[in-house]
């Protein structure tokens, strides 16, 4: 859980981590969703869903369905280059460092686990509701008589987009290198995830509260057998869970997909950066899926996010919720966790990326390299280190989709630059609170593959981290960790997410983006040699 203190770059303007307070009369009745809110004619919609069950997107998105496309050309579409830097990297460096990598994805059993603990909603389920998972905070595993439970705990899980985000950015690139069923079905999985967080918030059918989003959903607790696996996914403690002064539990009992469930409200800025980033990502990497079916996925996922990025703007960049009744409410100014600030441009990224996603042009918003002048007054905490970060990396690489070059190199300068910072902090050991080797790991490989081209001095960084993961992850931690559902692994109680040093686990996959992200730059040193990768599967060991 994190705590209420989150990105206030207004501080003179706004009271800085003021707490949600039950909805004023005026905001918080029921109100008809924005006109945008519902998708016009020509426009990518959602399926119809009005029976329990999975439903099907009509018309265009089912062309060429059933195959994949190839990977998708790479490359940025304009000249950028960095100084070099450090000592050159040689092949047998590269060679060995990609060796250390592949091996931590095969012992650590990488995709297994993914495979294993991803969860929502069973796909086995015998009514076949909506089928789906996420990767989760506020959760356990419990293993008694060899039977496993995932145990969600009283005070719940929050902005599930902060782990699930960066996995599905990097199974994405993974889909993109290897095109392994097995790894699009991982990407598939967690597209639904992002699904489920809109479709959890409906009361009914046509809901006429609109698009909305949640922290995290509970339905009702349930046996799942997907993957020849049995286990108990045990939500009661959620049902509800503990309230607390920056979201509530909200009992919506005619969901039209789960039928009763609780949804925890008042959804925050938090993850929202990391969640564009990998919805964009996958803008690139299903042109590689050879489902239908993944495809017709991401399309409504896509189509649900248009939607809601579009309320956003439309609700003067507030994150619309249910108040604790269940009844729509807007979030007044006041309520930093759930308003992006643009008087003096202070959330500039935060609204160009959404704009963007959203309407596809980035309207009037400038952003010139995404570092704002003020934003040192809100880099108090690694949280909003982390929410900085992930939307200017999100606003760079929707500037590049969307044709805006300009505004893309000039972010992606911005982006050099935070590296180039943070180099220093790591050459001499002098972190601040709001970054430390393990995020510098993250924003090397995300910014590689939008097309920052790394030095020699930056590569050299990455193989120290992924030679301290490796030792971390697979020398230094029981092998039983990655294998609970062994019958040699006792009873007892296990971290539910793994633990270790160098690259955080929810972001292994991310180096894979430095072979097959959509915008590579060509003068970049080679993170890896992305031949041996591609050749090396990480099949997990047994």
């Amino acid at each position: 859980m994190r705590g209420a203190c989150r990105l206030v770059l207004l501080s003179l303007l706004v009271p800085a981590c003021s707490s949600p307070t039950a909805a004023p009369p005026e905001a918080g009745g029921p109100r008809e969703a924005s006109s945008v809110d519902r998708a016009r004619p020509g426009e990518l919609g959602a399926p119809d869903r009005s029976a329990p069950g999975e439903g099907t997107p009509k018309g265009d998105l089912t062309r060429d369905a059933g195959k994949p496309d190839g990977p998708a050309p790479s490359g940025l579409p304009f000249p950028y280059t960095r100084p070099q830097a450090g000592a050159p990297v040689s092949a047998s460096e590269l060679a060995a460092a990609t060796d250390t990598y592949v091996d931590l994805l095969k012992q650590t059993r990488y995709l297994a686990v993914l495979d294993e603990r991803l969860h929502g909603w069973p796909q086995s389920d015998p009514q076949k509701r909506y089928w789906y998972g996420t990767w989760w905070s506020g959760v356990g595993i419990q293993k008694q008589a060899g039977k496993v439970t995932y145990l969600h705990v009283k005070a719940g899980g929050d902005n599930n987009g902060l782990r699930t985000g960066p996995m599905l950015e990097g199974i994405c690139h993974a889909v993109a290198l290897w095109q392994k069923p097995e790894v699009e079905a991982l990407a598939r999985r967690m597209t639904r995830g992002f699904s489920s967080w809109i479709l959890a918030m409906q009361q009914k059918q046509n809901d006429p509260n609109g698009t909305l989003l949640t922290r995290a959903s509970y339905p009702q607790s349930i046996d799942s057998s997907d993957g020849g696996r049995s286990v108990r996914i045990d939500y009661d403690q959620n049902h509800p869970g503990d309230d607390n002064g920056a979201t509530e539990y909200v009992h919506l009992p005619t969901n039209p997909h789960w039928g009763d469930l609780w949804v925890k409200n008042k959804r925050s800025k938090d993850d929202i950066g990391h969640m564009l980033r990998a919805i964009a990502a996958l803008q690139h990497c299903q042109k590689s899926y050879a489902s239908a079916d993944s495809k017709l996925d991401h399309a409504e996922m896509l189509g649900h996010y248009v939607k809601w990025a579009k309320r956003v703007e439309d609700d003067g960049w507030a994150i619309a919720t249910l108040d604790k009744s269940g009844k729509l409410w807007i979030p007044p100014l006041t309520e930093t966790l759930a308003h992006f600030y643009t008087v003096g441009n202070v959330e500039c990224d935060s609204v160009l990326a959404i704009r963007l996603l959203g309407r596809n042009d980035p309207g009037t918003w400038s952003c010139g390299n995404g570092i704002h002048a003020l934003e040192f007054i809100a880099l108090q905490n690694d949280h909003n280190g982390e929410i900085i970060r992930s939307f200017h990396e999100a606003a760079t690489i929707l500037a590049l989709q969307n044709g805006q070059h300009a505004a893309a190199k000039l972010l992606l300068t911005g982006l050099a630059a935070r590296i180039d910072e943070a180099m220093g902090w790591y050459e001499t050991n002098q972190w601040p609170i709001h970054m430390d080797e393990k995020h510098l790991a993250d924003l090397l490989a995300i910014s590689a593959a939008m097309g920052v081209p790394l030095t020699n001095r930056e590569v050299r960084f990455l193989h120290a981290m992924i030679g301290k993961a490796h030792t971390s992850y697979v020398k230094n931690a029981s092998p039983k960790s990655y294998r609970i559902f062994d019958a040699a692994t006792p009873d007892g109680a296990y971290a539910f997410e793994p633990g270790g040093e160098g690259l955080r686990w929810v972001s292994l996959a991310l180096l894979v983006g430095t072979c097959s992200g959509q915008y590579l730059n060509s003068t970049s040193t080679p993170a890896l040699d992305c031949q041996k990768l591609k050749a090396s599967f990480p099949t997990p060991a047994p």
